[in-house]
């Protein structure tokens, strides 16, 4: 099995042998920490600008439109 382990790890996509690594090593598990606080921050800067971009299309809140006449 140790024989297999580095063609197996090559044929792994690198997060996932990140995720592996980190179990044991504090450097890759800084970097999966690292990676999972960007995701999330991103998530949030996205969620946030689609709200924003809601509120921004559609004149305000609903039932804060101005009616003229």
């Amino acid at each position: 099995m140790q024989a297999l382990l580095p063609a197996i790890e090559k044929a792994m996509p690198p997060l996932l042998v990140a995720r592996m690594r980190s179990h044991s090593s504090e450097y890759y598990r800084e970097i999966v920490e690292r990676r999972d606080r960007l995701v999330k921050d991103v998530d949030d800067f996205v969620a946030a600008a689609i709200a924003w971009g809601t509120l921004t299309n559609s004149g305000g809140q609903p039932g804060n439109a101005v009616v003229v006449h």
